[in-house]
């Protein structure tokens, strides 16, 4: 009984904590969604949320905070932020308390705050797809970009929840890093802050990520120069079969065959005492210079 009764908070806290790192990310993609809508003028930025407990109904709800940049000739009425509430509370399911600071734009101001959105619309897409291709884990708390009129570029700050055992490397920051700056066509600096995703975990789970750790060391110490994405563990009771599934970016001129894949296989069960199936979607990494 002891254990249950101490094994609760943590539970609950587990629970809410995650809660909290989904809400960002949907209340952004809403907001964006929404104003986009009424219109493409709109500009978004310093996006909170905040999970609070009402004193009177003594019930959560999420408070959103936003400031936007609105054109002279464009309103947002009351009908349509109803709807914007209504739209994050069905995602959210909770009760939400939306707070948008408006500020008006002159007209002057509406082309460079247009490209100037555009340009962190398009940072945040390729953010969003290339931590994705890392591994579909990873989660964004928050996205802060911000022009460095110094170097004609921009300082993105991200903030990412992982589990302990996904290995973020400064190759992949540097790759993501280079990937933005040749889509925006401008000096990119991506700094990222990575917060671990604390889980309990029944056995298999345990059995799961130790299988992870084993792969990612492995790579680590035979392959430096090869990063390993979209790594999952999948296990068959009946057959007593691990089904290993990963992505491999080799570098061209870095000598990677399917003895190496055969090498990982034989001391993975050699370690576990089970069968190993291996597929591996093998992808050439392609390195620029810049001068």
């Amino acid at each position: 009984m002891m254990l249950i009764i101490t094994a609760l908070p943590l539970f609950l806290f587990l629970r809410n904590y995650s809660f909290e790192a989904a809400t960002y990310q949907k209340t952004q993609r809403i907001l964006s969604d929404s104003l986009s809508n009424i219109s493409q003028s709109i500009y978004l930025e310093n996006v909170k949320t905040n999970i609070n407990r009402s004193s009177k109904t003594n019930k959560d709800f999420v408070k959103v905070e936003a400031d936007i940049l609105v054109p002279e000739d464009i309103s947002i009425d009351f009908d349509q932020k109803e709807l914007i509430i209504d739209q994050l509370e069905k995602a959210l399911s909770k009760n939400v308390v939306l707070d948008l600071r408006i500020q008006k734009s002159i007209a002057l101001q509406t082309e460079t705050d247009m490209k100037t959105r555009q340009i962190k619309n398009n940072i945040t897409k390729i953010l969003q797809k290339e931590i994705s291709i890392v591994d579909k884990s990873l989660t964004i708390d928050s996205i802060t970009i911000i022009q460095n009129n110094h170097t004609i570029g921009w300082v993105v700050d991200v903030v990412l929840r992982s589990d302990p055992s996904i290995k973020f490397t400064e190759d992949k920051r540097k790759s993501i890093e280079e990937e933005i700056s040749r889509s925006v066509d401008g000096l990119i600096s991506l700094n990222l802050e990575i917060i671990s995703r604390i889980k309990l975990q029944g056995e298999s789970d345990m059995v799961a990520s130790d299988i992870k750790m084993q792969i990612y060391d492995y790579f680590n110490e035979r392959f430096e120069d090869i990063d390993v994405s979209n790594l999952s563990i999948l296990y068959d009771e009946n057959l007593d079969q691990y089904t290993v599934s990963m992505t491999v970016t080799i570098p061209k001129k870095t000598r990677f065959t399917s003895r190496n894949i055969e090498s990982l296989k034989a001391l993975l069960e050699v370690k576990h005492t089970a069968n190993f199936s291996m597929v591996v979607n093998q992808i050439e990494k392609t390195i620029y210079e810049f001068e």
